[in-house]
């Protein structure tokens, strides 16, 4: 999942698999192994093509927890300010209320990660740094995403959130029904 639209084939021929290697010999998978496959990977990446395959095609929880960091896919994607990740995946039904072992929901880690960036925490700006990151960059999409997580959690969730603003940019790459059916609703009245 970590790699994207270069990793589909791959996704497609692993999902293809019926039996693996354990190490001592030849086992048949489960039926449905693959709505199990993390999503963590195309989060931590940005990857939201890989995403689709992954929750449209394959069935992966979107809401899976990941038993070694108490994380959801969704607040792997908020931790790594992959802000078109996150609201794809609550388009897709992503919970916006479920907490991480901090105790945090989306809109709380969104909020943790923007004030470490405004505080400037050296430690943590070096370790961004190291990855070759742009700091400026990332503070501005962590405020973008800490308002938009914060928007979703004053509505009550996506669904309320993107009913009341089908025409943003945002909501119409990660729900593109929404804006096609207020489109329509447009149109109808203008026509009328």
């Amino acid at each position: 999942g970590s790699r994207g639209a270069d990793g589909i084939d791959a996704l497609r021929r692993l999902v293809a698999e019926t039996e693996a290697s354990d190490g001592e010999g030849v086992v048949a998978l489960p039926c449905g192994w693959a709505r199990a496959l993390p999503l963590k990977g195309a989060c931590m990446n940005g990857h939201v093509r890989t995403l689709a395959y992954l929750v449209d095609v394959c069935r992966a929880d979107v809401d899976l927890v990941d038993e070694e960091t108490g994380d959801t896919a969704a607040h792997v994607a908020v931790s790594w300010g992959r802000l078109d990740c996150v609201a794809w995946l609550l388009a897709r039904g992503a919970r916006h209320d479920v907490r991480d072992r901090a105790g945090l929901t989306l809109a709380g880690a969104a909020k943790r990660r923007l004030e470490l960036l405004d505080r400037g925490d050296e430690a943590f700006a070096e370790r961004l740094r190291a990855r070759g990151m742009d700091i400026d960059a990332l503070r501005e999409e962590g405020a973008q995403l800490a308002k938009l997580l914060g928007a979703v959690e004053r509505a009550g969730g996506w669904s309320a959130f993107a009913a009341k603003f089908p025409q943003r940019p945002r909501v119409r790459r990660a729900a593109p029904w929404l804006g096609a059916a207020s489109d329509r609703a447009a149109l109808a009245v203008a026509f009328a």
